[in-house]
């Protein structure tokens, strides 16, 4: 796109966990402008997982919107109660690609996939009625199957027609897959957990007692109660899972009610070979003769306990995700994922053999899915955007660099960045700026030990070398098919050194460019102040912006005519050293009406991401409500304008566009 180039900077900051849904913000005005927004309250919304299942590499997800309404630089928000409409997403490519489904107005409590095709789900509706739902298309569409009078939970699987559910003390079953359903009501009352291994045989927990029936639950035999000692210190059970496969071994827990501020204590029990239940949580034996979780080694509530095997169990405490191979004797956390350390509550999990773990969770910033494999904990993202970098030709075309599971992916939206497709892998070398004069053709530079130029005729399905160097790319902008400019950065050592090469016939020869003689005279000091990123819009060779964080503060040149000038930015901004505002990465883009748009990544995380705009000599600054943070990994381009008053801003929400100046910003 001419004119619209977005040329790259060097920072690092990790990608966040969830996706922005479709609701406006309004950026708060810190500059001049014509109408100031600063009574209007930001909105955010987050995406909330709340339920997860895998049959293989074929798996539902389910979750919701919330709204986060607050100050732009607050960053804990005021949730809003109202749920948004819930959402079903399912894949059967191990979670690298996603397909969408609306589920109304259901919040989705658990799902439960019996086959790659058919499922179940339980669900709470927004008027408060409950419901469970099955599909036959892998989540595709799914239809209600029982409407119980109190929440629901599925406590036997027998076969993709055969499921048993409990709900307000009733046991419910059906053989037709929810056509019809047989009720039963137990002897005995205040079942809170249940699990069946066969229509026949199951265990339950009523209280703080475990009970078992051969008989499809018509009788019922007490087989264990926790010590009347225990519960006199600890309080009732608040909650309570069990798991027993057939065979008699199983697992079960109880989340006692005398909570203190690190947590609820927790009692786990096993059913070995020698029959009979026993306490094995824990670490402290005390004086009542049982066993009491300890604070600090299961400081929560206990979520869900798996059974993996006669000896061996999952189970799903506050603490994180925690492993025994010896009956309960010890316990082990299976690794916390780097993104979420420490390890946050899981609110469900799907595949409890380690190494094949699917996990969803929630924190400040949302919900967020993770995937335990062999070589650790990967963090999934069920609506893919580009992570690294962004380039909008139209309103409607763009292409982005990176994905959160490959940063060598080349993207494409056709929708105006609604969705994206993955269109090739870039070759050697990590992709790090891409300029697109035309929706099928543009340029893509590499980092590396050398930098590399490659050219795309058919929007960016595949790719030819023009041009090879010896230094690392940081940047590149074209006019034309013939006319263009790569940044390098050449060395070495610190602090970073830059120097430009054009082009005027294709990438057949190179020649060296200008650079603002101050930048070059501040390396050139004895004691250099830091240049932490550079980047530069260069239409031609005596024309064009550089810019430069000089000491955390951005610096700027206009070259007209073949000669350097400085430009003076917004006051204020300025704070060399350790000032509250120092920059740590920021990305420059130039409209096709001459305006220029900066995006600058404050270096203190409290601090909101700073939006600049410059038309007719003027300056707009607006700052946009946290947690919006830029996505700066090494050599990004995070903002990208392709019309007047229009521009796309990569986020660590995902991409957001403004068509207003920069006065607001929404998911496309």
């Amino acid at each position: 796109m001419q004119r619209a180039r977005l040329l790259t900077t060097l920072a690092g900051l990790a990608v966040a966990a969830f996706v922005l849904g479709g609701c406006g913000i309004s950026a708060q005005t810190v500059g001049p402008v014509a109408e100031p927004s600063a009574t209007v309250r930001p909105l955010l919304v987050q995406t909330i997982y709340t339920a997860v299942d895998f049959v293989g590499r074929h798996g539902v997800l389910a979750g919701y919107e919330q709204t986060l309404a607050g100050g732009p630089t607050t960053a804990t928000q005021t949730v809003e109660t109202v749920p948004r409409t819930s959402e079903i997403l399912r894949t059967s490519d191990g979670g690298r690609t996603w397909q969408r489904t609306s589920l109304g107005n259901w919040q989705v409590s658990a799902v439960v996939m019996v086959t790659a095709k058919v499922g179940y789900l339980t669900a709470m509706g927004l008027d408060g009625g409950y419901a469970v739902l099955r599909t036959a298309d892998g989540g595709r569409s799914w239809r209600r199957v029982m409407r119980p009078p109190f929440q629901p939970t599925v406590v036997g699987v027998f076969g993709p027609a055969n499921l048993l559910v409990l709900s307000g003390g009733r046991l419910w079953s059906t053989a037709d897959g929810g056509r019809t359903w047989h009720s039963l009501r137990p002897g005995i009352p205040g079942i809170t957990a249940a699990d069946f291994s066969s229509p026949l045989t199951g265990y339950a927990v009523a209280g703080t007692s475990i009970l078992a029936t051969e008989d499809g639950g018509v009788h019922w035999q007490r087989r264990y109660s926790l010590p009347q000692a225990l519960v006199l210190q600890l309080g009732p059970a608040t909650g309570a899972t069990i798991d027993v496969p057939s065979g008699g071994r199983g697992w079960a827990s109880f989340t006692l009610s005398a909570c203190w501020p690190g947590g609820c204590p927790n009692v786990v029990l096993h059913q070995g070979l020698g029959g009979g239940w026993r306490i094995v949580s824990g670490e402290d034996a005390g004086p009542l003769g049982g066993v009491t979780a300890s604070e600090d080694r299961f400081p929560g509530g206990a979520l869900s306990l798996w059974a993996t095997g006669p000896e061996s169990a999952v189970w799903n405490g506050a603490g994180g995700l925690w492993q025994t191979a010896d009956g309960g004797a010890t316990w082990q956390e299976i690794g916390a994922p780097k993104a979420h350390q420490p390890s946050p509550p899981f609110v469900a999990v799907s595949g409890v053999r380690p190494g094949d773990i699917w996990a969803v969770g929630q924190d400040q910033w949302g919900g967020y899915l993770l995937h335990d494999t062999e070589t650790g904990w990967e963090q999934v993202r069920p609506e893919p955007f580009p992570v690294s970098a962004v380039d909008f030709v139209t309103h409607q075309v763009g292409y982005g660099i990176g994905l959160s599971w490959n940063p060598h992916a080349i993207v494409g939206t056709r929708d105006g960045g609604r969705s994206w497709t993955m269109l090739s892998l870039a070759g050697s070398g990590l992709p790090i700026a891409l300029d697109f004069l035309s929706p099928d053709h543009g340029y893509l530079v590499t980092a590396g030990a050398g930098g590399s130029l490659f050219e795309t005729s058919d929007g960016g399905r595949t790719w030819q070398t023009v041009a090879t160097f010896a230094s690392p790319a940081a940047a590149l902008t074209f006019r034309s098919g013939m006319e263009g400019a790569v940044l390098l950065e050449t060395g070495p050592g610190w602090p970073l050194q830059f120097v430009l090469r054009e082009t005027a016939d294709g990438g057949a020869t190179w020649n060296a460019g200008s650079i603002p003689r101050t930048l070059q005279d501040a390396l050139a000091t004895p004691t250099p102040v830091a240049v932490t990123s550079a980047s530069a819009i260069l239409p031609s060779p005596v024309d064009g912006y550089f810019l430069a964080l000089v000491g955390g503060d951005p610096e700027l040149w206009q070259l007209r005519a073949g000669s350097w000038s400085a430009l003076s930015v917004p006051p204020g901004e300025a704070s060399r050293g350790n000032g509250p505002e120092q920059y740590q990465g920021g990305s420059m883009s130039e409209g096709p009406a001459g305006d220029l748009w900066l995006a600058l990544q404050p270096a203190w995380t409290g601090a909101p991401v700073r939006i600049m705009r410059r038309q007719s000599g003027e300056w707009r600054t607006y700052d946009l409500p946290l947690p919006l943070r830029l996505n700066l990994p090494a050599g990004s381009q995070a903002i990208s304008a392709f019309g007047p008053g229009d521009a796309v801003l990569l986020t660590n929400l995902g991409p957001l566009e403004t068509k207003d100046g920069g006065q607001s910003w929404q998911r496309p």
